[in-house]
């Protein structure tokens, strides 16, 4: 009788939760005067909706572990731009005047050779005592770009910004694989360096649009001073230009922009700002702190592990190198000539240092159009002459034989000077953003949408679902409890008993049949 009642009250627990769940498809099951063919379709149908939201609301959690990502851009106006730094280099990397025959067969016997061993050197008769005594104990790699480079006041031959002489805005930098550079409206890079600290109110800002609010430029060549060292060769005659954010290194390398002689080069600029690219695991970023720079990126990054690499290869650190960071006595000048300058340019072709280093994750880009025409030499060249007074630079490199006494000043300007301009096109800037394009939230919602379209469920209808179950547990105890009660040992000899007295009654009748 209890069981009977177990049972009843188990099958109304299912009818009163199908009638009145907001799942839609069970109240078919049980509703009355309902076939059992109609009853079947309707669980039938309830199971292929209930399928087809398990394979969307999966789709859905697939895609999301995907870590899918857009961009999003926008324009906006300003009254003004802080205008960018500009690095500008020879592309020659030595002035063979400022290095006597000595020097030159010392520094053409060490980079001609510069992959032999300190024995091969020892050999060629460079022991570190003759190139300490020519150059110093401590001569490191700025020391030769400096001392070998070419001087502000020979190839920056006028300086205008916004019509006002800006001779004085340039920083002296040592940029690898390109020597002695200057860079225009400069920013401090490394830790503990001194200048202009980064308030953005002490760079010079262009106001209007155009080149004239701009940097205005020309540049000597001066390339009759060229060195044909292969080592420090380069095939090109003018200059090397890279533009770039105050506190990013101006990655020579990967932003040059190469400028020829006896041309006008005009650079356009607009501004973007990357305000945020996302870190792993929905993006590729990076802004860890670096041991040497102030501020993290990709070409700081890369610059900071080679000059690890060559350090612990070369076994002595850099002057500006803490001892902290490195643990090695500092590097002399037979270090430096022998394996430092060397091996900073092998380090810097080694695509596992390059490839180690991440993008950063805020920064700013100048993205660039670039103009060029030839100079006018027959009718500008007179007017430049009496601007820069180039005849008597010309006479005075006669005089040494650096050129040819027919050389003229048309001749000059053709092959050594450049005429640049820098400046913003217009005054708008595009910002970028890297935003998750699926978030938690959107997930959540977009389940809730399949919940709903198929089977008409809500958090509310989980929650029926949890006490329907709750309540579903509550009966098995008791079923347990009855199937116990059935295989009880007083039940089994109760049973046994009976086999026996029913045994016994039918040997009666038997031994009756048999008298």
């Amino acid at each position: 009788m209890e069981t009977a009642n177990n049972d009843i009250q188990s099958t109304n627990l299912e009818k009163d939760f199908a009638n009145a769940t907001s799942y839609h498809g069970f109240g078919q099951f049980y509703k009355p005067q309902t076939t059992h063919y109609r009853r079947y379709f309707w669980m039938l149908l309830t199971v292929v909706a209930t399928s087809a939201c398990i394979l969307q609301s999966s789709r859905i959690v697939i895609a999301a572990f995907q870590y899918p990502t857009k961009i999003t851009s926008k324009v906006r106006y300003s009254n003004s731009s802080v205008f960018p730094a500009v690095t500008i280099c020879n592309s020659n990397y030595l002035d063979k005047t400022k290095m006597d025959p000595d020097i030159l067969a010392v520094v053409n016997s060490v980079f001609s050779n510069y992959n032999r061993s300190a024995l091969d050197l020892v050999n060629l008769g460079l022991t570190p005592e003759i190139i300490a005594a020519r150059f110093g104990q401590h001569a490191d790699y700025g020391f030769f770009a400096r001392a070998f480079g070419f001087k502000l006041k020979d190839i920056i031959l006028e300086c205008t910004y916004h019509n006002f002489n800006c001779l004085n805005s340039f920083t002296e930098v040592v940029e690898p694989n390109f020597g002695l550079c200057y860079q225009f409206n400069a920013g401090i890079l490394q830790r503990g360096g001194n200048g202009n600290g980064g308030n953005n109110s002490s760079f010079h800002r262009q106001v209007g649009r155009g080149p004239s609010f701009g940097l205005q430029l020309v540049l000597d060549a001066e390339q009759y001073k060229y060195s044909t060292l292969d080592f420090f060769y380069r095939y090109q005659a003018g200059f090397i230009i890279a533009i770039h954010d105050q506190f990013e290194t101006s990655s020579m390398t990967i932003n040059e922009i190469s400028v020829g002689v006896g041309r006008y080069t005009s650079i356009s600029l607009h501004q973007t700002l990357i305000e945020k690219y996302l870190k792993p695991r929905w993006g590729e970023c990076d802004d860890q702190e670096l041991a040497f720079y102030r501020k993290y990126t990709r070409e700081a990054c890369k610059q900071e592990k080679e000059s690890l690499y060559v350090m612990n290869l070369c076994k002595c650190r850099f002057k500006e190198v803490s001892e902290s960071t490195v643990n090695y006595t500092i590097c002399t000048t037979f270090d430096t000539i022998t394996c430092v300058i060397p091996q900073l340019d092998l380090a810097s072709r080694n695509y596992r240092i390059s490839n180690s280093c991440k993008i950063a994750c805020a920064r700013k880009l100048f993205p660039k159009t670039i103009s060029s025409s030839s100079i006018g030499t027959l009718a500008y060249g007179n007017i430049l002459n009496k601007r820069l007074d180039l005849s008597t630079k010309l006479a005075y490199m006669q005089g040494l034989g650096l050129l040819p006494s027919s050389y003229t000043v048309q001749d000059y300007i053709r092959d050594n000077i450049v005429q640049l301009d820098v400046f913003f096109s217009d005054l708008a800037h595009t910002t970028v953003q890297q935003e998750q394009d699926i978030t938690p939230e959107e997930v959540l919602s977009n389940i809730g949408g399949q919940l709903g379209l198929f089977i008409g469920v809500s958090m509310l209808t989980v929650c029926e679902i949890v006490f329907y179950i709750f309540d579903k547990m509550q009966y098995w105890p008791q079923r347990r409890n009855r199937d116990n009660r059935q295989t009880t040992p007083v039940d089994f000899e109760m049973k046994k008993s009976k086999v026996n007295n029913n045994a016994n009654t039918i040997g009666v009748m038997g031994y009756g049949a048999e008298t």
